[in-house]
């Protein structure tokens, strides 16, 4: 589910209930290890996604099962982003994602 900040996806979580499967996270967000943290306790499958800024490094905090490169110019599609993700998951993993 998207959220603007840490705070707000824990809460949506929380509110909404069930099991999380993946996070794809920015981890430069205020935030995010904490966030993972949270999540990796309650959620012991959890697939992490980190979307990192072009010739960023991913903090040594932040243990992802794959990362993506955030999108230059031109912006990508909202179809063309969640394949890219579904990829990576699916690379990461092993397994197909529909």
């Amino acid at each position: 589910m998207p959220a603007f900040s840490c705070d707000e996806a824990l809460a949506r979580i929380r509110q909404i209930g069930g099991d999380v499967n993946a996070a794809i996270i920015n981890p430069s967000l205020r935030g995010a290890s904490g966030l993972l943290e949270i999540l990796r306790k309650d959620h012991a499958d959890l697939r992490i996604v980190a979307i990192r800024e072009p010739g960023e490094e991913l903090p040594a905090t932040i243990s992802a099962h794959a990362t993506l490169e955030k999108p230059g110019e031109p912006a990508l599609s909202r179809e063309e982003w969640v394949h890219k993700v579904k990829q990576a998951l699916a690379d990461g993993f092993g397994e197909q994602l529909s």
